[in-house]
C-alpha cells in the first residue's frame, strides 16, 4: 500500500466530510516531510458525467485515483465502501483537517506493519 499519497472527500474548508457531502475529492502526497495536494477534482462535476450505477460512479472515483491506494472520507455507503475495496482502495472513515489525519493514518499503518 502507497501511504505516501491518499485522497480525502472535502467540503469547501478543506475538512474530510461524508462522500455526499463532499465538494472535492483531494490527493495529498508526502514530499519531503510535509503532506501537499498534488491533484483535485469538484465532486459535483464529477457526479454529472456518472450514470446512477454504484459501480460506474466507484469505477470513475477509482480511475481518478490512479496510483492512490487510500481514500479518506468521513463516512461512506456500505456499498460504495465494499466496492472501492474490491477495487483494492483501502478506505478510512474520519472526519478531521486532511493533513493530520494523514499523520495519524500514516503512523498506524507503520504500527500495523512493524
Amino acid at each position: 500500500m502507497n501511504m505516501t499519497t491518499m485522497a480525502f472527500a472535502v467540503n469547501e474548508t478543506g475538512i474530510s466530510v461524508p462522500l455526499e457531502q463532499a465538494c472535492s475529492l483531494r490527493v495529498y502526497d508526502l514530499q519531503f516531510g510535509k503532506w501537499t495536494v498534488s491533484r483535485e477534482w469538484n465532486i459535483r462535476e464529477l457526479s454529472i458525467t456518472v450514470s446512477e450505477s454504484i459501480n460506474d460512479a466507484v469505477r470513475a472515483i477509482a480511475a481518478l485515483l490512479q496510483d492512490c491506494f487510500t481514500l479518506v472520507a468521513g463516512e461512506l455507503a456500505e456499498a460504495v465502501r465494499a466496492e472501492l475495496e474490491r477495487k483494492g482502495i483501502d478506505v478510512w472513515e474520519l472526519r478531521g483537517e486532511p493533513t493530520e489525519l494523514a499523520e495519524v493514518i500514516s503512523a498506524d499503518e507503520d504500527r500495523i506493519a512493524a
